[in-house]
């Protein structure tokens, strides 16, 4: 119990809960939270991709939650501790959110009184404390390193074969001194306060239907909805203001609990994870009910729900949950399962199973009374149908650090003083002189490379080995895992042999024992080897005792009985041990070795007993060649196919246009990443089989996105291993994915620079958080430092700008650069004045770079690196390509403006730039711009969203000749100058404010004859018969445009009655090749669709399908609205009107009906007809992801049908419903496989269309 002692001392007054969180003091008091991701996406302004770099640059819980708490105060400048508790509560950390306030209040009631209580110390605070053990492995730990510390001095440690896993919680109890210091409760106006940020960041990507959701229940007002729909800014930026918006209205209304409760809904509505977590956040703390379609749990296989229920029955008092499952868990997976508690009851399920099989990075926290370290033979008989051997994780990361320090450093003080240093650091280092401390910090280090090793050392029995081995191996881990148990097994059969006389010095290897020792071996090898092809791990005593040899010399101390029901059962000392053993019979003993390893090589259980005979054989035989020489094995990106104005447009301003960051998709005809193969490769050490691989590899090019592949540390040392043997081989495309900080360092640390000839041409990778050091030692190996190509993306604080681009700009052989920087450190540059400089110099004396793309977003200014680039760019020689984009960031009124003259110089002295493309945010831009000669050679210009219109005004005059030219700002410059300044223009994107600017461009190209490719955003107010009139005209008249596109999602539909004067020119077009169009969901689609489908010319098409619930009309007596239009129309303005008072679910129920009773039948008809079409991409939101009719499967199933046999069709894209229509993909899913053999035994030589639903 603490006493607060009463006093009016006002100096240094504690921390209140709306001061900003001191960070020493919020970590201290977080030091019990274990669930630290959950926690961090309920801070305002953290997403899931901060939280995910986070956990995987940082190894230990404490760096983790530092940097969480740093990074969270980097970007939120508001937080307060007022958002930790908010964050605490919403998690359902009762106690931990108690005791921080608790702990305010008091802080804040003394007002900093000296005699008041100090912080609590860490062992006051809240605290879990699990100590896992496995007790009938103890006494091999000890015989094998004679350490009594492993049980955390526990003396009192059961003897039984039942592990106890125990749970430790102390709490402080506070006497709050009676004055008046209490907080307020949290207002509905404080709550979306608290969730402004991630609510911007969710919304961003779903802003369009929130805000029509959000209108539709009165919510907001008709001019914000406007504002969201025409505005020139980006969907941050709007996002942003729809937020305040709904502040304001929140905050005015007379009663905004119900007003909260109501927008939550909405948000709830569109079945977006993040939003429906952040809503029902809200309602939970606001005390409302959380709607009944908001599920936390999918639907469970019934094989997995009945194996949870008989764990549940065995385990009667641990809660095991079955709420997901590792991959391929059905009835022949075999697999190690951890059984942990259930920590996360969010609407986001987290994963309740870890896989044990040398990929564990991480643990979970275990709690209750007992558990088996094997399953029971009774329960293993309950589940045998399930074929599946369960073991409990043992050891936690911080344990294995103080089982090692423990075992080393006898020293007690010495041990207890690293023990306390190394909790919190993700590198451990030490000043003690001691050599058994360095070899202890060394091993804690050299085993955070090998997560393969690390993560067997989880049971205490490997723990002890790989001590052990190190030890004896003078502080060095074997290279393989293979060496490791060769040199464990070892080591126990010389500690067992003393028993007997025998000189262990005199045993020099497994394969050179007498045979006194021989023999026994090898009965165990062959018990090992037929159990484990039968899956047993547990063996009857009549088994045990028929190895006569083995007997007489006690299994060679690597078997151990318990008993069960008074039955004396065996089993290996380690189920990997079973898994050695047999691997040593196939390699040593079985005369078709290559067989069996051809047998098992499919089969899972099989896996780590395969890598050992790996290991064991070096896979010379010239048989397992046949497992590495794949026929064009194909690893390469796949991404959505560009349509044609994309690819005009992109063409321009990069060598290769298909770069971009979220576009992969999965094939059906795609390799996967040989996981298997490559740690085979490194078991077996065998180079021959890498250059095998590598050449194997369709194009040498190799795709590693993480949508595709999920790689461990280990899995990046063996890639690493086989691409760093791959002589002679040039790579021609390596995408890495986004690369933590520990997977950079050991890929790098495989790459030698032993083999010259090993090259690479172009790399795309995403750093997580490297400093310019870490980049400079990436860079340095021939495999990367010879790249001709790069494409790069830093994420999260950790670089300064301009070093970073001096690592890369300093590579000999690169000629294109895109690098993308987000977040980086907040650097003063008059400390880096001397870089910069470096910096524009390097770049204007480069001679080999052609190409360069900047993209900066983040708060840091970044002024003297982008004017160091531009002022490089402008005296350099070879550079034709250059982009910059410094979008919206979140210091606009803090960052200096580029200087006055710059952008002028570089038009005036650089003659050899031929492309150009700025969107640099108007603030970022000089205050003045007086472009007066211009001798740069441009082709292609592209002004951004972001520009002020007065780059439109002072560019466009002075530049002649442009053959592409794309303007994302409204139309400040007349069409008929474009053309004339421009007259061999062949790609132009416009948006159109004006009808008179409509009129004026579609007239000019009636008679044009180059333009190719044309983009138009066109705005509501536009669309006057007038206008109509003259798009048919040009459509009729011009038979040389091929690309046309109308409008984006930004600007709304083609209204229905401008849509005749569309079809009526597309009659009589024979150019177009592609078309893209955004128009209204009604009956009269099908018209529309049928023209196209008999528009043989007309190869991509792209609609988005829209209903608009409006019936406003124009008083524009030009418009094509008017009354008299609509007359012709009456019975669907009925509807409409009728439509516009419906609640939402009748409004979504009457677009989905209209979707697949209108809209799946016309496109069945179009493919059924057209025959020339390669790409279709379809958009109609708000479809009922869960809603269907009995004659909707049979529409979709045709669907299918027809595109798996269609004779051109490459590529179709159906977005309806999100994130997917559940419906249409299940459909998909159930036929795929009867889809692709028709499609292989009816095309063989056309490659299967690319579906993506």
């Amino acid at each position: 119990m603490l006493l607060l002692l009463s006093g009016d001392v006002e100096l240094n007054p504690g921390p209140m809960i709306d001061d900003k969180p001191d960070i020493s003091l919020l970590l201290q008091w977080l030091e019990p939270l274990v669930d630290w991701q959950p926690f961090g996406r309920q801070l305002p302004g953290l997403t899931a991709d901060i939280i995910t770099i986070i956990e995987q640059s940082e190894t230990d819980l404490y760096h983790k939650k530092k940097r969480l708490i740093t990074k969270w105060l980097s970007i939120n400048k508001n937080a307060k501790w007022k958002d930790v508790i908010s964050a605490l509560k919403r998690r359902k950390e009762t106690e931990l959110m108690q005791f921080i306030s608790n702990q305010l209040e008091v802080q804040q009631c003394t007002e900093g009184n000296n005699d008041a209580p100090s912080t609590p110390a860490a062992s006051t605070v809240p605290s879990s404390i699990s100590v896992r053990e496995e007790p009938n492995l103890l006494q091999t730990i000890n015989d094998q390193l004679q350490v009594h510390q492993c049980t955390g001095g526990n003396t009192d440690a059961p003897t039984s074969t039942v592990p106890v896993v125990s749970t430790v919680s102390s709490s402080v109890s506070v006497i709050k001194k009676q004055k008046n210091c209490t907080t307020s409760g949290d207002t509905p106006s404080a709550i979306l306060r608290m969730n402004y940020a991630t609510l911007v960041d969710a919304i961003t990507n779903n802003l369009y239907r929130v805000t029509n959701g959000l209108y539709a229940k009165g919510l907001i007002p008709m001019e914000t909805v406007n504002h969201i729909q025409t505005a020139a800014s980006s969907d941050v930026v709007k996002s942003g203001k729809l937020m305040s918006a709904l502040q304001q209205q929140l905050e005015s209304s007379q009663n905004p609990e119900q007003y909260l409760t109501e927008m939550c809904r909405v948000l709830i509505n569109q079945q977006h994870h993040t939003l429906t977590d952040i809503a029902t956040s809200i309602l939970h703390q606001l005390g409302q009910s959380i709607p009944d379609n908001v599920t936390s749990i999918s639907s469970i296989p019934d094989d997995i729900q009945g194996y949870a229920d008989n764990m549940r029955q065995h385990y009667k008092h641990q809660p095991i949950v079955a709420t997901d499952w590792p991959p391929r868990i059905g009835k022949d997976f075999f697999g190690r399962l951890a059984l942990v508690e259930k920590q996360d009851s969010s609407t986001q399920a987290e994963s309740a199973w870890h896989l044990l099989r040398g990929e564990v990075d991480k643990t979970v926290k275990l709690t209750g009374k007992q558990r088996d370290n094997y399953a029971s033979s009774s329960l293993l008989e309950i589940i045998s149908n399930l074929s599946r051997h369960v073991q409990v994780i043992g050891f936690s990361k911080q344990e294995i650090s103080t089982v090692i320090i423990q075992t080393l450093q006898k020293d007690t003080k010495l041990a207890q003083e690293l023990i306390d240093n190394n909790k919190h650091k993700s590198h451990f280092t030490t000043t003690q002189s001691s050599k058994d401390s360095q070899l202890a910090v060394k091993l804690i280090n050299d085993l955070k490379v090998r997560n393969d090793f690390q993560s067997l050392c989880y049971v205490p029995l490997v723990c002890s080995m790989v001590i052990l081995v190190y030890c004896k191996e003078g502080g060095h881990l074997p290279t393989t895992l293979t060496q490791l148990y060769e040199n464990f097994i070892l080591q126990t059969i010389r500690r067992h042999v003393k028993r007997h006389d025998i000189n262990p010095r005199t045993l020099g290897s497994l394969s050179s024992l007498p045979s006194q020792l021989a023999k026994p071996l090898q009965e165990m090898c062959q018990l090992a080897y037929t159990n484990l092809a039968n899956t047993r791990m547990i063996f009857s005593s009549h088994e045990v005792q028929s190895l006569s040899e083995a007997v007489k010399e006690d299994y060679l101390g690597l078997m151990t009985t318990f008993t069960e029901y008074d039955v004396e059962k065996y089993q290996f000392l380690h189920l990997s041990i079973q898994e050695f053993l047999a691997a040593w019979w196939i390699a040593k003993h079985e005369k078709k070795t290559e067989e069996v390893f051809k047998d098992h090589f499919d089969d899972d259980h099989f896996r780590m007993c395969l890598r050992f005979v790996a290991g064991l054989t070096h896979l010379e035989h010239e048989s397992y060649q046949q497992y590495f020489n794949k026929q064009q094995l194909d690893l390469q990106c796949k991404r959505e196919p560009l349509f044609g104005f994309e690819t005009c447009h992109l063409s321009y301003f990069y060598h290769n246009p298909e770069i971009r960051q979220f576009d992969h998709i999965r094939f059906d005809d795609l390799d996967n990443v040989p996981i298997l193969l490559l740690q085979l490769l490194y078991e077996s050490q065998n180079t021959t089989l890498c250059q095998a691989l590598a050449q194997s590899i369709n194009n040498h090019s190799l795709c590693l996105e993480r949508d595709r592949v999920s790689l461990s540390l280990f899995d990046w040392l063996c890639l690493s291993y086989c691409i760093n043997n791959s002589n002679y081989i040039t790579w021609n495309h390596l995408h890495m994915g986004i690369v933590s900080d520990q997977e950079l360092s050991v890929f790098t640390a495989g790459l030698t620079n032993n083999s010259l000839q090993t090259q690479c041409k172009r790399l795309e990778v995403g750093l997580g958080m490297p400093t310019h050091e870490e980049i400079h030692k990436y860079l340095q190996p021939s495999l990367l430092y010879n790249i001709q190509e790069c494409c790069c993306e830093l994420l999260v604080a950790n670089h300064v700008p301009c070093l970073v681009l001096l690592q890369f700009l300093n590579l000999p052989q690169l000629k294109i650069l895109h690098l993308r920087m987000e977040d980086p450190i907040p650097t003063d540059y008059t400390y880096y004045t001397d870089k910069c400089t470096e910096l524009e110099k390097c770049i204007e004396m480069n001679s080999t770079l052609q190409e360069m793309k900047i993209v900066y977003e983040g708060e840091s200014e970044i002024t003297s690196t982008i004017t160091s680039v531009i002022r490089g760019v402008t005296r350099n020689k070879t550079i034709t390509s250059l982009t910059i984009h410094v979008p919206v960031p979140l210091f606009l009124n803090a960052a200096p403006r580029l200087p006055d003259g710059l952008i002028e110089q570089l038009l005036k002295d650089n003659n050899k730039l031929q492309v150009l493309s700025l969107d640099i945010v108007y603030c970022f831009l000089p205050s003045s711009l007086n472009i007066v000669e211009v001798n740069t050679p441009l082709t292609a210009l592209e002004i951004g969203s972001t520009s002020s219109e007065l780059m439109t005004s002072s560019l466009l005059p002075h530049i002649k000749g442009l053959h592409c030219l794309i303007l994302h700002l409204r139309d400040q410059y007349p069409p008929h100058l474009i053309f004339l300044s421009h007259p061999s223009l062949h790609t132009l994107t416009l948006q159109l404010y004006t009808a008179e600017s409509a009129i004026e461009l579609f007239t000019i190209l009636q008679t044009n004859t180059i333009l190719k490719a044309l983009s138009v955003e066109i705005e509501e107010k536009v669309y006057t018969s007038s206008m109509g009139t003259s798009l048919e005209d040009m459509l009729t008249q011009n038979q040389t445009l091929k690309y046309l596109e109308i409008n984006n999602e930004r600007f709304g539909n083609i209204p229905d009655s401008f849509l005749p004067f569309l079809i009526t020119g597309l009659r009589h077009n024979t150019s177009l090749q592609q078309l893209s169009v955004s128009i209204q969901l009604n009956e009269e689609i099908r018209t529309f669709i049928n023209v196209i489908s008999q528009k043989n010319s007309l190869m991509e098409f792209r609609v988005n399908f829209k209903h608009d619930w409006s019936d406003s009309t124009s008083s524009d007596s030009d418009s094509v609205l008017s009354v008299a239009s609509r007359s012709q129309t009456s019975d669907s303005d009925s509807d409409s009107d009728s439509d516009s008072n419906c609640s939402e679910e009748e409004k979504k129920q009457i677009k989905t009906s209209l979707f697949y009773e209108q809209v799946l039948p016309a496109v069945t008809n179009m493919l059924q007809s057209h025959t020339t079409i390669r790409l279709l991409r379809i958009k109609c939101e708000d479809v009922d992801d869960e809603s269907s009719q009995p004659n909707w499967i049979e529409l979709v199933q045709h669907l299918y049908e027809i595109i798996f046999i269609h004779s051109s069709l490459e590529y179709i894209g159906i977005n309806a419903g999100y994130p997917t229509n559940s419906f249409m993909k299940d459909t998909l899913k159930d036929q795929k496989k009867t889809l692709i053999d028709r499609h292989k035994k009816e095309q063989p030589h056309k490659p299967l269309p690319i579906v993506k639903v």
